[in-house]
């Protein structure tokens, strides 16, 4: 399968810095990747924020993902991390949903907590993005869930935090029916992205993906050297 080069299409490239047992170098390796190969951005944890900006080039997104991987610290708690993902860097914060709420329908939970981290966001002149596991959930509570998500300020909706064992094509088709449905771009998050897929989200129109792990991205565009 031939490589694909970051400028033969206009799909959003991202790549996620937060694999457990990452050390410094390997958030330094991450961003060189990301770098390399041009992509739209790069998402680490507040801890990593002030490593990686020291290295990537201005027009690669930072985005800080928050409450990483499960969602479940209480509002102030986060609120503080954006506020401290503002202080090292952070161009964009990626808020992970609470499991919990979800699971229990407690939309009004919910619309507070991400309100709260709306305001600071919009205060800041951030653009809120909201992670959201979608193999846990039927896909009429992810829209649902999406839905008020996009009522609340979000603007972009992630898939996965990627920690998770995934099925690529349901990962596609639930991409494409938040999409539709809820009319709100939406990137795939996966760490089954393969050249073949990647060439299927291009050609679904997918808005935006997003890479595991700086192997996953250099097993679709290539070795960096």
């Amino acid at each position: 399968m031939e490589k694909y080069t970051l400028q033969n299409n206009e799909m959003i490239t991202e790549l996620y810095c937060t694999e457990r047992t990452a050390n410094s170098k390997d958030i330094m390796r991450s961003t060189f990747v990301a770098c390399q190969h041009r992509m739209s951005g790069i998402s680490a944890a507040p801890s990593f924020i002030n490593t990686v900006s020291q290295f990537v080039v201005s027009d690669i997104n930072l985005s800080s993902v928050i409450d990483f991987p499960h969602g479940l610290s209480d509002t102030s708690v986060r609120v503080h991390s954006i506020l401290n993902s503002v202080r090292k860097g952070a161009k964009n914060i990626d808020i992970v949903i609470n499991n919990s709420l979800v699971a229990d329908k407690n939309w009004k939970s919910i619309e507070k907590d991400i309100k709260s981290c709306f305001v600071v966001c919009a205060q800041n002149n951030l653009s809120l993005r909201a992670v959201i596991e979608y193999r846990l959930f039927p896909i009429e509570i992810v829209l649902a869930v999406c839905d008020l998500l996009k009522s609340v300020g979000v603007d972009t909706i992630i898939t996965s935090t990627s920690t998770m064992i995934d099925d690529a094509m349901e990962n596609l088709e639930a991409t494409m029916e938040i999409t539709e449905r809820v009319g709100i771009p939406v990137i795939l998050s996966s760490p089954m992205i393969s050249s073949e897929f990647y060439e299927k989200c291009v050609s679904s129109n997918v808005f935006g993906v997003r890479f595991s792990s700086p192997n996953a991205v250099e097993n679709v565009f290539g070795p960096v050297f």
